[in-house]
């Protein structure tokens, strides 16, 4: 598992455009996605550009997240009944 580079780099063959998401996606060898939260690419830029102002945020997938959330459920606790806002 590798880790993402510290620029977005169109060129890079790990790197590709989601039209979905509408976001620069970087991909590991082993399939974890990372987004790109940060400048986009004019147009006008060279494909071989680097941008520096940004970062890659890891994409959390629907499994990942039911564990995360069995990791934080407590017994008794129904988790799709909301809470009455108070108002002070």
């Amino acid at each position: 598992m590798g880790r993402p580079p510290a620029y977005l780099d169109v060129s890079d063959a790990q790197v590709h455009f989601d039209t979905q998401s509408k976001r620069w996606i970087w991909e590991d060898d082993s399939g974890i996605e990372y987004e790109w939260h940060g400048q986009e690419p004019s147009k006008e830029a060279a494909n071989d550009a680097r941008i520096t102002a940004g970062g890659w945020v890891r994409v959390i997938g629907d499994d990942e997240m039911a564990k995360q959330q069995e990791g934080y459920r407590m017994d008794g606790v129904d988790e799709h009944v909301g809470v009455p806002l108070r108002v002070h």
